[in-house]
């Protein structure tokens, strides 16, 4: 017979049974009372522990335990990457980026999202359910395939940078803007009202929304094709080992191609922030510092899909740059 301190005693089968009924079935942990009528007393996990000889429910009652701790300590949250059974803690609860240790996730703590600065949580969070609810009879705004501006082609876009080249004419332009490659000021990202539109009348609002959806969309569908890029690089580098080259030596590629999906990842969420920002909210310096970056991102990006031999003083300065405008943007902002 076993009992807590309240004094019901009971065997230890029908302990068992009543345990394996409120973990496996009921999905409780921490609430679990004793076994006797209106009694409030809570089964302790050291009682619990020696009572189960069932390592399946000695399992699952240790992750609920894991969960409860989780879910009730606003310092922990679990990591939500793929096959990752890890929680993490933090210090402060101001850290918001975080990146797990086990599998190297980058997400943010506060929502378990995807990094996603500038925009805070609540905006990814409505932008999230707006795009559910209305990106679908939208999604064909914002396709892999264009049209060539000059003649016509379709142009399918394979890698992550926004400058193209049609193969039919050599005509080259810009993917987001379809404007000449040759703009030095990447600032087809500005929002720009149609004139003489009611800005509050359900065109306007629609009109706004697919600007910056298909932007969005845009470098999201570029922040994927990145993969692609990463695994060139490292073939890249590969490649250089075995003609002799130091591993050491060429740590600047891989260091520079995640430097430009992290960039890719930020431009995304800053159409995201820009959808958001008030009307009432001078534009400018915003616009100024996502196109600054819009265009040190594509001159990377460049850089890095070029054919051949890979500049290395070329490679690095231009991460730098792109690293630099990250932060500009983030402090301007």
């Amino acid at each position: 017979m076993t009992c807590l301190p309240c004094g019901h005693n009971f065997c230890q089968d029908c302990w068992r049974d009543y345990l394996n009924v409120k973990i496996m079935s009921d999905g409780k942990a921490k609430s679990i009372t004793c076994p006797a009528r209106d009694c409030i007393m809570l089964v302790d996990e050291v009682t619990i522990s020696k009572l189960l000889n069932d390592e399946t429910i000695l399992k699952r009652y240790q992750m609920l335990v894991a969960e409860a701790y989780v879910f009730d300590n606003s310092n922990v949250r679990w990591c939500p990457g793929k096959n990752c059974d890890r929680a993490i803690r933090v210090r402060l609860l101001r850290d918001k980026e975080i990146r797990c240790t086990h599998c190297s996730t980058r997400f943010c703590f506060s929502c378990g999202d995807e990094p996603h600065a500038p925009t805070d949580c609540k905006m990814v969070k409505e932008w999230r359910q707006k795009t559910s609810t209305e990106g679908e009879n939208a999604e064909w705004m914002a396709k892999f395939t264009k049209d060539c501006p000059k003649c016509g082609y379709l142009i399918h876009k394979e890698g992550g940078c926004q400058y193209m080249n049609c193969t039919n004419c050599s005509h080259k332009f810009c993917w987001v803007c379809l404007g000449n490659f040759d703009h030095k000021a990447h600032n087809c990202g500005a929002y720009k009202e149609e004139a003489g539109a009611d800005r509050n009348s359900k065109r306007a609002q629609l009109h706004k929304y697919m600007h910056f959806l298909t932007r969005y969309q845009v470098h999201q569908q570029s922040s994927q094709l990145e993969d692609r890029l990463m695994a060139a690089a490292e073939r890249y580098m590969e490649q250089e080992v075995d003609k002799g080259v130091a591993w050491i030596d060429l740590q600047h590629i891989k260091e520079a191609t995640v430097q430009l999906t992290e960039a890719r990842n930020m431009l995304k969420w800053t159409y995201v922030y820009g959808y958001y920002l008030p009307p009432a909210v001078n534009r400018e310096i915003f616009e100024y510092l996502q196109s600054d970056l819009e265009g040190q991102t594509e001159r990377l990006s460049g850089i890095l899909e070029a054919k051949g031999d890979k500049d290395k003083s070329k490679i690095i300065s231009a991460a730098q740059q792109v690293k630099a405008r990250v932060k500009n943007l983030l402090e301007g902002l």
